[in-house]
């Protein structure tokens, strides 16, 4: 059993998703969306002025230059809420790797998969149940909080 009384399978999906939703909600509070879009748009102006000028071009240096400007900004405003989340969330890993780490197979699989096998550990089930979340949530906010829908 794990901390509380629950099974290792229940606590680790749980803890996964408040680790997911932490992060999606310190990536939304965090990060300037209408800038990163601007920016894109820019980068992509920019990159369809570039194919029309030779390498030879001043003004190709230039807008090079400029695209790796806003390659930069971008970067510095995406990790952001990379560099708040980290220490907590490895603070977290932390934790569960000793509290799991000496309980064995959290859940095996009927089958066995090359160089896994069957038994998986805290570790697989702590990725696996991240991704998905990760997934699902990152979904959800796209479709609902951002409004793009069906965007094709």
């Amino acid at each position: 059993m794990a901390p509380f009384g629950i099974p290792p399978l229940i606590s680790i999906a749980l803890i996964s998703l408040g680790v997911v939703l932490a992060s999606q909600f310190a990536h939304m509070k965090l990060t300037n969306r209408e800038m990163m879009t601007e920016m894109k748009n820019e980068i992509k102006k920019l990159r369809k002025k570039l194919k029309e000028l030779s390498p030879k071009d001043k003004e190709f240096i230039e807008i090079q230059n400029k695209m790796i400007n806003l390659n930069m900004k971008m970067m510095k405003e995406s990790l952001k809420p990379t560099m708040v989340t980290f220490l907590p969330f490895l603070l977290i890993f932390w934790l569960l790797s000793s509290i799991y780490s000496g309980t064995g197979p959290i859940f095996v699989l009927p089958f066995s998969l090359p160089i896994i096998g069957n038994d998986l550990g805290w570790l697989a089930m702590y990725a696996i149940f991240t991704l998905t979340f990760s997934f699902a949530i990152r979904t959800i906010v796209e479709r609902y909080y951002y409004g793009k829908g069906n965007k094709k």
